[in-house]
């Protein structure tokens, strides 16, 4: 949640500055350092249409990572439906759509009992 919380946060700060100044080519930042295997110095100007490819680039990873993360939680989720059903079911097998089942070569005596019937 946090993460969330601080992308919004950042995301409503560099919003404004990205899409002023993203359609120009003009100097935005200018980045030097020290090389550390050669000790030479390097330098790169950006510009504003790189920092809006920035911006798009970040925004999609977390999608991206917010996509990932849903549909985790609802593969867990499911795993521990099936496995707390299976429990409840006499034989231990459980399908989602049929509900408790009968063991392999045993023909269903009765109507199918599910998981969360009273």
């Amino acid at each position: 949640m946090d993460i969330t919380r601080t992308f919004f946060r950042v995301n409503s700060a560099v919003r404004g500055t990205a899409f002023k100044v993203g359609a120009s080519s003009k100097a935005y930042a200018h980045d030097d350092w020290i090389e550390d295997e050669d000790a030479s110095h390097q330098s790169v100007i950006r510009s504003g249409k790189d920092l809006k490819a920035e911006y798009y680039v970040a925004v999609r990873y977390f999608v991206t990572i917010m996509a990932i993360t849903i549909f985790s939680s609802w593969l867990i989720g499911y795993a521990l439906l099936k496995f707390f059903c299976a429990e409840r079911c006499e034989d231990g097998a459980w399908e989602f759509w049929s509900g408790c089942l009968p063991p392999i070569g045993k023909a269903a005596d009765g109507p199918t009992t599910y998981c969360c019937e009273g």
